[in-house]
C-alpha cells in the first residue's frame, strides 16, 4: 500500500470513529485545546483522553580551531502519543504512553527485549483505594530525581541536564505505593517501590535481583498551583514563595545492566 493510500485509510478511520461517538450518544466529550481529545461515557463508566505531541532540536557548534568543520544536526527529537483516564470508577486510572521518534525507541534489539522495538514508554494503572493512598501496578518512571520526573511537556528546555544522565533512574515495571498527607501546612509525601531492575519493555525471565526505591518529599510552605513543583518554569506565578525538599534511594539488587535498568545489558551476547 503506497503512502497516500495509507494516509487515506487511516483518515476514513479517524472519520468513522468520531462519526460512530457523535452518532451514538454514548459519550460526552470534554475536549480542550492543550489538554487532547477527552471523552466520558454518559453513565461515568470510563473516561479516555488523547494527545500528542513532538519536540524538535537544532544543534550546531564548531571547535576553535579552524581546520574543524561546522557540526550540526536537526533532528526529531520526541514524538509521543498518549492515553490516559479512568475505568469503572474515577479511583482506577490508567496511563499509556508510546514513543515513535527513533530517539524516543532508542537502543539496541536485544534477546531480553524480544528483538522488538522498545516503543511502550508507560504502562500503568492507578488504584486510589484509600485517602491519601494510591497503588500503581505496571510501567512507568520511578520515584527518583526530580528533574527525571518532571515530564518532557513540562520542561523548560528540550533536553534535560548533564547531572540527571548521571542520576537518572528511568523506568521500570512492578509495584508503586504512593502516601500523601498533611502536618499543620506541611505537605508530605512517602513513595516506595519494587520493581525488576530490568528497564522497560523486557520480555525474558529476570535475569537479577529486583530494583528497591524509596522516597520521601517535603513541601514545609504547602503545595504548590496545579503541581508546579514537577514544572520547568514558573509558569503559574505562585502569589507566595514554595519550597520542595526531597531524598530519594535506589538499589538494584544483581543488576543486569552497567548502569541499572538503562543500558545495554551485560549478560547477554
Amino acid at each position: 500500500m503506497d503512502f497516500q493510500k495509507l494516509t487515506g485509510t487511516i483518515l476514513l478511520l479517524f472519520m468513522a470513529l468520531f462519526w460512530s461517538i457523535n452518532a451514538s450518544g454514548q459519550s460526552v466529550n470534554y475536549s480542550k485545546f492543550g489538554k487532547g481529545l477527552q471523552f466520558i461515557a454518559a453513565d461515568s463508566s470510563f473516561s479516555v483522553q488523547m494527545g500528542l505531541r513532538f519536540q524538535v532540536l537544532y544543534s550546531g557548534g564548531q571547535n576553535l580551531t579552524p581546520e574543524q568543520d561546522w557540526e550540526d544536526q536537526f533532528l526529531i527529537r520526541r514524538s509521543r502519543l498518549k492515553f490516559s483516564g479512568f475505568a469503572y470508577s474515577p479511583k482506577l486510572e490508567y496511563k499509556v504512553e508510546l514513543g515513535l521518534s527513533n530517539r524516543d525507541i532508542g537502543g539496541t534489539l536485544s534477546e531480553e527485549q524480544n528483538f522488538a522495538s522498545n516503543v511502550i514508554l508507560d504502562a500503568v494503572a492507578k488504584w486510589n483505594f484509600a485517602k491519601g493512598w494510591e497503588l500503581f501496578v505496571g510501567q512507568t518512571k520511578l520515584p527518583g530525581n526530580r528533574e527525571r520526573l518532571i515530564s518532557s511537556q513540562q520542561m523548560q528546555f528540550v533536553d534535560r541536564s548533564l547531572l540527571n544522565s548521571r542520576f537518572n533512574i528511568d523506568r521500570d515495571a512492578g509495584l508503586q505505593l504512593h502516601h500523601e498527607h498533611t502536618l499543620g501546612n506541611v505537605l508530605v509525601r512517602e513513595i516506595t517501590s519494587i520493581s525488576s531492575g530490568e528497564g522497560r519493555n523486557i520480555t525474558a525471565d529476570n535475569a537479577g535481583g529486583y530494583d528497591f526505591t524509596a522516597k520521601i518529599e517535603i513541601l514545609p510552605l504547602g503545595a504548590f498551583e496545579s503541581s508546579g513543583e514537577y514544572v520547568g518554569s514558573d509558569i503559574y506565578r505562585e502569589e507566595k514563595p514554595k519550597l520542595a525538599i526531597a531524598a530519594a534511594y535506589d538499589y538494584n539488587d544483581d543488576a543486569s545492566r552497567d548502569r541499572g535498568h538503562r543500558r545495554l545489558p551485560q549478560r547477554y551476547p
